[in-house]
C-alpha cells in the first residue's frame, strides 16, 4: 500500500507520463482514504478514566502495543511485553502524583521493578498518549 501511495506522488510531482490512469488514481486516493488504512483511527477509543489516571495510561498502552490487559499484567517476559510495561511506567510515574509503590501495586510488580524501568529510556513514551 504504501508503495503505492508513493507511486502516486511521484505521479502528481512529475509531469511526466503516469503509470497509472486518471481513473485509476482517482480510484487510489479513494482506497488510500479508507479509515481502514489509518492506524490511528482503527484504534482509536473513547475511554471512561481521566487522563492522570493508571487506568487511562494502561488502556492506552495495551492499544498502542496491541495487547490485552491480561498480557500485560502476565508474568512472561516477552520483549513487546516488557516495553509496553516500561512505557506504562514511564508514563505512570511522570503524569501522576503516585509513588513507585503504588505504581508497582497497580501492575503486579515490586517497586524496584518499576524504579528500574523508570532507569531506562524509554521506547515509545512520546507516541502513545
Amino acid at each position: 500500500m504504501l508503495m503505492i501511495s508513493e507511486k502516486l506522488r511521484d505521479s502528481e510531482d512529475s509531469k511526466m507520463s503516469s503509470p497509472f490512469t486518471e481513473e485509476e488514481i482517482r480510484i487510489l486516493k479513494k482506497i488510500c482514504e479508507n479509515p481502514i488504512f489509518q492506524k490511528e483511527k482503527i484504534f482509536d477509543v473513547k475511554s471512561k478514566y481521566f487522563k492522570t489516571d493508571l487506568n487511562y495510561i494502561l488502556e492506552k498502552v495495551c492499544l498502542f502495543y496491541r495487547i490485552s490487559v491480561d498480557e500485560f499484567y502476565n508474568k512472561r517476559k516477552d520483549k513487546h511485553l516488557v516495553y509496553a510495561r516500561r512505557d506504562f511506567c514511564h508514563l505512570a510515574f511522570k503524569k501522576t502524583k503516585k509513588t513507585l509503590t503504588q505504581i508497582g501495586n497497580f501492575i503486579k510488580r515490586d517497586s524496584t521493578t518499576v524504579f528500574y524501568h523508570i532507569k531506562l529510556d524509554p521506547i515509545n513514551e512520546d507516541e502513545i498518549l
